[in-house]
Parts: C-alpha cells; structure tokens; sequence
C-alpha cells in the first residue's frame, strides 16, 4: 500500500495501481521493490493485530513499515501481541485507557542505499485513567541473539532524540500507581521467560523456509490465476465503495438541505409570530396613550371648569334677566330714535322750503325794480 502525500491520491492506494502514472513514485516512502532480495522483511511499527477493519488496513502501508531480519520479525510480533495482551491491557481496564507508542531508531545500514536498516525497536505504554496512572516501556536490539528488555519510561526517553516526551508529563509521574508497575513488570518478566525457551526450541522460521521453498513453485502458479481474479474482486469493491460513499453524499446533502429548509421556515415563523406580537404591543401601548389622553383631556376640562371665577358664572346666570330688562329701554330708545329722526327730516323740509322761498323772494326783488324805471 501507497500513502505518500506528495503523490496526489485522497488516501492509501495498492502501489501496482499507480506504478507508471505517478511522477517520482517512491521518492518520499519505500516500495515493495526496495524490500525485493534485500534479505530483510517488512515490519510493522504499528502492528495490524490491534485494530480491526480500516484502520487494520492502514497498517499494511509501507510508511508503517521498517526492515527487520525474518527472527526478529516473528519475535518481536508474538512479543508485542503477548505483552499488551496478557501484561499491559489487563492492567488497564482491558486497554481503555491505555496508550501505546512504537518507534524505531534507525542506524547507518541502509537497504539499497534508501531505506534504512533499524538499530532497536521500542515500545511505551501509559496507562491513565485520570485518578491513577502507570508507565513503562520495552526496548529490543535488531542484532542477532538479542532479548526484549523492560525500562522505565524515562529512560527509553533520554536513549531518543534529545528532549523527546512520548507522553505528557510521563504520563502523570505525580499519580504514577508503584503496586499496579510492579504487576505489570511481573507478567513482562514472565513473556520474556516464555520467549527465552521458545528460542531452545527449533526455530519456526526454518520449518518455515522449507515450506516456502517446497510450494514456492505451487504459490506462484495459484498467484498467476488468483492475482487477476483478486484484482477484479478489488476494483468491484473500490466501485461498489466509491457508489456507497456518493449515495452517502447525496443522502447527507439532502438531509442537510431538509434541515436548512426546517431551520428557515421556523426562522420565519418565529419572525411572523414576533412581528405580530409587536404590533399588538404596540396597539396596546397606542390604546392606553388613548385613554390616558382622553382621561388628561377630562381633567383638563375640569380643571378650567373649576377655575372659572365665581362672578362670572353669576353674571352668565344672570345675563338672561339683565338681557330681559333692558328690552323695554331699547325699545324706548328705537322709538325715541326714530321720533328724533321723523322730526329731523320735517325740520329739513321746513328749512329747505323756507330758504327756496327766500330766494324766489330775493330774486323776484331785484327783478321787479328794474320793469317800473323802464316804464
């Protein structure tokens, strides 16, 4: 399996399906071929035997891979199956809350001029469950003949690159559990017993190597047959996965599209609802300004009502009777009036004919002297 970032692929790809379409393939990870008659074998640093499904197929990558003689390879599989089975998880509430770190420091061998060659592989383990905790950690030289050895946490720590914390604060070395440490060291030492005899025994790996020599020929005759058909089996199954993530999409955008349509519909009634309750606030608020403006209206009136001076209400009383005496002396008065007035036209008309006369007299006298001296 393929997982190098730089060479454009969503995740891990079979490396047979992009040897000859991807530039400089290989240039930042290993490949099948630089493993290919270097007298070494692919050893997992995270071992696929923790994990299940996916994340037991991210395990077969060649990033998560060094190489190791075929001894220390099945040595140091059955020792880390057998020290988090038997003598780290059962310490640890079977494992949740147990962490792992597995690494390797590398030494100046190198296969093929690239991928290098390990001195030691390591793991630690920290187990923490927030009251109490417990560390440790297992170191094992790639040389021939070498043992798994048992350290503490700190030590493996000063053996790697200066400053290296695998766990924070060593995993709570304040809350560190010496009972818990020493079971735990106790079931280590009783793995690394077991393993010790298994090495007087006849090695497996040469019982191993004959079989594999005896159907070597069998092998490759059922690979040329198989490989295609497993090839076909994988690509339906990259199909078929690639169909079920596409109908996931749709379902998820359509499930999220309901929900958007969900969300703004209630966002607009929630809108509609508010805008009505405060119109109605505001016809409530507008009513009572009414009617406090209409009870300060009465009172005003009242008020001025109550200030009117007290004579002036008198003489409004009273207006109708002085109104009702006062009649006969108008009528007096219109009647003297138009008297005055009659007698002040018949006293014109006298004046008038007196002053015509007068000057019908005046000119009779001056027309009369004139005849008689004439005569």
């Amino acid at each position: 399996m393929i997982d190098d970032p730089k060479n454009g692929q969503e995740g891990m790809v079979p490396e047979a399906e992009i040897t000859g379409s991807v530039e400089n393939l290989g240039e930042n990870q290993a490949l099948v071929a630089d493993y290919k008659d270097s007298g070494y074998e692919i050893q997992q640093l995270n071992p696929s035997s923790l994990h299940k499904g996916d994340h037991q197929a991210a395990t077969y990558t060649l990033t998560n891979a060094i190489p190791v003689p075929s001894d220390v390879r099945e040595t140091w599989d059955w020792e880390v199956n057998n020290l988090i089975s038997r003598a780290l998880a059962p310490h640890c509430e079977n494992g949740k809350d147990l962490y792992l770190i597995s690494g390797a420091v590398p030494s100046s061998v190198k296969v093929k001029d690239k991928v290098s060659v390990p001195e030691s592989l390591w793991l630690a383990a920290c187990c923490d469950d927030g009251s109490k905790s417990w560390s440790t950690a297992f170191a094992k030289q790639v040389a021939a003949g070498s043992r798994l050895k048992e350290l503490p946490l700190k030590e493996l720590e000063e053996q790697l690159s200066a400053g290296a914390r695998l766990f924070k604060d060593h995993c709570s070395q304040e809350r560190n559990d010496p009972k818990v440490q020493e079971a735990v060291q106790h079931s280590a030492k009783e793995i690394g017993g077991e393993e010790a005899q298994a090495r007087k025994a006849p090695s497996s790996s040469q019982h191993t190597a004959k079989t594999k020599d005896e159907g070597g020929f069998l092998k490759k005759l059922c690979g040329f047959f198989i490989t295609p058909i497993f090839k076909v089996l994988q690509y339906i199954c990259s199909f078929i996965w690639q169909l079920v993530k596409l109908i996931a999409g749709i379902v998820c955008q359509a499930i999220q599209n309901l929900v958007q349509a969900v969300c703004t519909f209630l966002k607009g009634i929630c809108g509609v609802l508010m805008s009505i309750f405060v119109n109605l606030v505001q016809a409530i608020l507008c009513i009572l300004n009414g009617i406090a403006s209409n009870i300060y209206n009465v009172l005003m009136l009242v008020y001025r009502l109550l200030s009117i001076p007290l004579n002036l209400l008198v003489d409004i009383v009273c207006f109708p009777f002085y109104t009702l005496g006062a009649v006969p002396r108008v009528l007096h008065d219109i009647a003297s009036g138009f008297g005055g007035l009659f007698l002040l036209i018949i006293d014109a008309i006298t004046n008038f004919a007196k002053g015509l006369s007068y000057i019908a007299s005046s000119i009779l006298g001056c027309c009369l002297p004139k005849q008689s001296s004439e005569l």
